[in-house]
């Protein structure tokens, strides 16, 4: 835990899929580059156990913002209960500005329009999550 879920808007960036060796300061672009930077972000919180951070992404292709010309990023970060405030504020901030940073400065020419980033930190039920891991 935890698992970072990443929505945004589809067509607010020029590429999802830039090749994985086009780097941008030793990271992918793109959005392969934004879930590695926010992968690093959350690990160098020292709040979770890096083995057990899991981040994805979901394109939103219909959607409607209040904004004209304006596309969003929202990540939900679950996590098991037991953080502390502080703790879920941390892991929060870090996800907000590593996608600030990402967004706004690295990879600038990969956005199209002004973007809402929102994060928010939520505990899971620990009565209802079941988990299990096949290896081979």
């Amino acid at each position: 835990m935890p698992h970072i879920v990443i929505e945004y808007s589809q067509d607010s960036f020029e590429s999802k899929d830039l090749p994985s060796d086009h780097t941008e300061c030793g990271l992918p672009q793109g959005i392969p580059g934004l879930v590695n930077c926010v992968f690093e972000a959350v690990a160098n919180t020292n709040i979770v156990n890096t083995e057990n951070i899991k981040v994805r992404t979901y394109a939103t292709e219909f959607y409607k913002l209040g904004l004209i010309n304006t596309g969003f990023i929202h990540a939900v970060c679950k996590t098991h209960v037991g953080k502390t405030d502080i703790e879920k504020q941390t892991l929060s901030q870090a996800i907000l500005t590593s996608l600030n940073q990402y967004i706004g400065q690295s990879n600038q020419s990969l956005v199209k329009h002004s973007m809402v980033i929102t994060v928010e930190v939520v505990e899971m039920d620990s009565s209802s999550y079941s988990k299990c891991m096949i290896e081979k």
